[in-house]
């Protein structure tokens, strides 16, 4: 595929990682994310001991296996000084697993097994498409990091209410999934993999599945939280999401969520050698999710964020771009017959392949 210089490159460099409807606090020493507190919006729930209730995953037993399924559709639209709008269109479907492998206290020890992962983009008249299950012979750093990453996983630590505290053997995730790309790559390949999945870290990868619950519990139907966070990578951005509970029907808690993207204080230099700039102006997150009341997991959410920013180049040049983030999350029993979902421990096939990473810079997945 020809180089995408000029204004592909900036679309690449703009595709930043998007927030999604439920993130999950990081720990606190993480510098490049501030968490606010969850705040209540309604009265707190007065005793109704007839009432259903969300519940924590105080019920989760080890041994249990949750096979989940992620997608992220994402659409970037950028004014043109002539002619109609240019776009970049990317999408990517995560198959894992959730194993619950300890409990200590209030803490659940969960295994995050990365099962097989598909992945398109469409810039202009490039266009890529991955399976990690038919891999090319040939791929770019990125595409090997996918790869890599579903034949990976990593353990992580949550608190009663299913909040992430800290995760375990990270450094061999890491490791696991930038094997066989080059060291120069490493930075670029981390930043793409979030931009394609919409996290910015392990923590949101674990708040966009399970993160949505409040901390108190003990909420009824048309009760609300907030919940708040502070991007500062790549590009500044607060969001605030409310969360109210419509109703609880069969052991499921119906969910709907609405969110404001606030404007960043500071404009970001995206491109240092070129000066460009961007700043998030604002936007908006709907969506909605079926959470099970025993053990606190969802069944399915869909959340659609839109942002808007402004792109300022060097000499004051400015133009609009618009992005859309669609994400949608399902819990299911069993995964498709011709593709069962991987084992604890279980041998992965692919494990042993290695294909050819191309060795060129990456200015967009698809290059």
């Amino acid at each position: 595929m020809r180089s995408l210089t000029g204004w592909m490159l900036l679309f690449a460099m703009l595709a930043f990682a998007g927030c999604g409807d439920s993130k999950a606090p990081e720990q606190a020493n993480d510098p490049e994310r501030s968490w606010d507190a969850e705040t209540p919006v309604a009265a707190a729930p007065k005793s109704d001991t007839s009432s259903e209730y969300l519940s924590s995953g105080q019920s989760l037993q080890v041994g249990e296996r949750f096979p989940l399924r992620k997608r992220v559709e994402q659409e970037l639209l950028q004014d043109s000084l002539s002619g109609p709008a240019q776009q970049v269109v990317s999408n990517l479907d995560v198959r894992f697993v959730f194993t619950v492998e300890d409990r200590v206290d209030s803490r659940t020890k969960l295994r995050v097994d990365y099962d097989r992962i598909l992945f398109s983009q469409r810039v202009g008249d490039d266009a890529v498409d991955f399976d990690s299950d038919q891999p090319p012979e040939e791929l770019t750093p990125t595409l090997q990091a996918f790869l890599n990453m579903s034949q990976s996983g990593f353990t992580c630590w949550l608190d009663e209410d299913l909040r992430f505290i800290s995760v375990e053997q990270f450094d061999q995730f890491v490791e696991s999934v930038l094997q066989g790309i080059p060291e120069e790559f490493h930075a670029d390949v981390v930043l793409e993999v979030e931009t394609a999945s919409g996290d910015a870290g392990l923590a949101d990868f674990i708040g966009e599945a399970i993160g949505q619950l409040p901390q108190n519990p003990r909420y009824r139907a048309g009760d609300q939280w907030e919940r708040s966070y502070t991007l500062t990578r790549p590009i500044p951005m607060h969001s605030l999401n409310v969360y109210t509970l419509k109703r609880i029907d069969s052991g499921v808690a119906f969910v709907d969520i609405r969110g404001k993207v606030t404007p960043s204080t500071t404009p970001v230099a995206v491109d240092e050698e070129t000066g460009v700039r961007i700043t998030v102006t604002g936007g908006e997150t709907v969506g909605s999710s079926e959470i099970d009341t025993d053990n606190g997991l969802p069944r399915r959410s869909e959340t659609l964020q839109k942002i808007d920013m402004v792109v300022t180049l060097e000499g004051a040049l400015q133009f609009n771009q618009r992005k859309s983030i669609r994400t949608r999350v399902e819990a299911f029993r069993e995964m498709n017959d011709t593709h069962p979902p991987v084992q604890i421990g279980e041998s992965n096939p692919l494990r042993d392949v290695n294909p050819k990473v191309s060795a060129h810079p990456l200015s967009t997945i698809a290059e």
